[in-house]
């Protein structure tokens, strides 16, 4: 029912036909903000693509090929020491490989995504790990010039069976406009192995308000 001169009037079939439209477009793109926050940004977030080189049945995360596609070594200079993805079968957490990192615990893997930070958003990383029985962390960063910088850190301790981690961080002013990633620690004079490794963001709560704002002023429009 709608008001005009005061008297309560029926919509017609075309003003109901077009208030369904907007109601169903604004579900639409609700539903697709709830799906990009859904997405994983990390690429081969278990690991099970090895890459080509192997030395004591590890692959590289990094020599001069990048051996494991999409993650990098966070340490340079450190490359020597035998660290990347291990293939343990059964013992993994999905899949056939892992991501093993092993001494000293300034040893990093990381993964700069390429989504660029918009104000607003949050993200959250989930992982698994296993083994490293000395504390190590993991981190989301922003990519400022070539330089990590990390917007939250999370402590990583020793775990006997796979255990999940996961930890949010909040867009900052600096973070606006550069990509954000994730990085895994090892650990001090042990390995961890990582898996399933995960990074998603939830729009700002302003997109989703905006949605529902505009779907209310066309409906009164038409109304």
């Amino acid at each position: 029912m709608k008001k005009l001169n005061g008297r309560k009037q029926n919509y017609t079939q075309g003003e109901q036909t077009m208030i369904k439209q907007t109601i169903m477009a604004a579900l639409v793109l609700v539903g697709l903000l709830v799906a990009v926050s859904d997405a994983n940004l990390i690429l081969n977030p278990g690991f099970e693509q090895p890459g080509v080189d192997t030395a004591a049945g590890h692959d590289g995360f990094d020599d001069a090929t990048n051996d494991v596609p999409f993650w990098e070594d966070g340490s340079p200079g450190q490359n020597n020491i035998i660290t990347g993805t291990k293939h343990v079968g059964a013992n993994a957490h999905s899949g056939d490989y892992v991501g093993a990192l092993y001494w000293p615990s300034s040893l990093a893997v990381v993964q700069t995504t390429s989504h660029i930070i918009s104000a607003g958003e949050e993200f959250t990383m989930t992982f698994w790990h296993q083994g490293g029985f000395r504390p190590g962390d993991a981190a989301i960063y922003y990519l400022d010039g070539g330089t990590r910088v990390d917007l939250a850190t999370q402590a990583v301790s020793g775990a006997s069976t796979w255990t999940e981690i996961q930890f949010t961080a909040l867009a900052t002013g600096a973070s606006v406009g550069k990509f954000v990633g994730v990085s895994l620690q090892g650990t001090a004079a042990d390995q961890v192995w990582y898996d399933d490794v995960s990074l998603t963001v939830v729009p700002e709560p302003a997109s989703l308000a905006l949605v529902g704002l505009g779907s209310l002023l066309l409906i009164r429009r038409k109304a």
